[in-house]
């Protein structure tokens, strides 16, 4: 605009100024050709300051050297102190402490570590990227090393090379910033306050190469934190997982101890599976005739049974384990 101004300040000034040297009898050029003249100076000196100002302001927001944060986005002068990296600015939870202190509330780990400016600063930017972006992710949630590795190195994670993650990690190995028996115990927390595990299966759940994969001492050390700081309840957990069982398919009384017991079940103890039921059938939550006539009417769906082969099916040690009495309620709801 400002630019488009001045174009036809100074070409209303040359029309004008052309009309009085070849004498063309313009009224009133002679006398308007001076105003236009000095208005299209002025205009014409404040626009060179204005476009002077702007193209300063503009050199003064372009650091000369930017390192990119990726966690967050941000670019920012490598001239000054970053005060993100400061000692008195950055507070990770880490997990430095093996044995967190449980005081009732809901986070149970509050060890904080700071990072000093000079302890980042003997790294390269590429290195002290994936630093962070891994301790960035054990301030969110817990992982185990290799888990951790992977979230870095994996084109769904961070992408970042393996050889670059497994650097990241040893780092925050090397300055103590990490301890995997901690990350352990955060992870059972997490586990058990999503769904309902077994010792055994949480251990499992925590060692395994499908889940989280810890060693199997630091899944031990994670089920045993939380057992020791009263966050898990086995009988409990049994009484829960019976509930969501009930949810997913019908059950006799036998059978869904056996489902919670069993190895290739939920592996509670004898005690806690007995438990479970129990607590459905005191809370009112379990009926066995009921059950039994949802597991009839699940088998037929299925195929097609007489009422021998039903009755069969519902009482057999090899089919649900019914009572006699129960499997007949079941077969006689559906009308065979």
């Amino acid at each position: 605009m400002v630019f488009l101004l001045i174009s036809m300040g100074i070409l209303a000034y040359l029309i004008l100024l052309a009309a009085v040297v070849i004498g063309i009898n313009v009224k009133g050029a002679s006398k308007i050709a001076l105003p236009i003249s000095v208005a299209t100076c002025f205009i014409t000196v404040i626009c060179i300051l204005l476009t002077g100002n702007l193209i300063t302001s503009g050199r003064n927001s372009f650091p000369a050297y930017v390192e990119r944060d990726n966690e967050n986005s941000v670019s920012r002068d490598s001239t000054s102190v970053d005060p993100e990296y400061s000692d008195s600015n950055i507070s990770y939870q880490s997990s430095a402490n093996p044995s967190p202190v449980v005081d009732g509330s809901e986070d149970i780990f509050r060890t904080i570590v700071t990072l000093a400016f000079e302890d980042l600063s003997e790294l390269s930017i590429d290195e002290r990227n994936v630093v962070k972006e891994a301790q960035n992710y054990l301030i969110l949630f817990p992982y185990s090393r290799q888990k951790l590795i992977d979230q870095l190195s994996l084109e769904y994670g961070s992408g970042y090379s393996v050889e670059d993650a497994t650097f990241a990690v040893d780092y925050l190995e090397e300055k103590k910033i990490v301890d995997w028996n901690e990350q352990a115990a955060r992870s059972a927390k997490t586990y058990i306050e999503t769904m309902p595990f077994s010792r055994a299966g949480l251990v499992q759940q925590l060692a395994s190469d499908a889940g989280e994969r810890f060693t199997l001492e630091q899944a031990e050390y994670g089920v045993s934190f939380i057992e020791n700081n009263n966050i898990v309840n086995w009988n409990e957990q049994a009484f829960q997982s019976a509930k969501l069982y009930l949810e997913t398919m019908a059950y006799s009384r036998r059978g869904l101890v056996d489902q919670l017991s069993s190895e290739f079940g939920s592996q509670f103890t004898i005690e806690q599976a007995e438990y479970g039921v129990a607590s459905l059938e005191t809370e009112g939550i379990v009926d066995w005739n009921e059950q039994a006539a949802r597991a009839a009417q699940q088998y037929l769906d299925v195929m097609p049974y007489s009422r021998s082969e039903l009755l069969e099916q519902l009482s057999s040690e090899y089919g649900s384990k019914f009572t006699l009495e129960q499997a007949e309620y079941g077969v006689s709801s559906t009308g065979l």
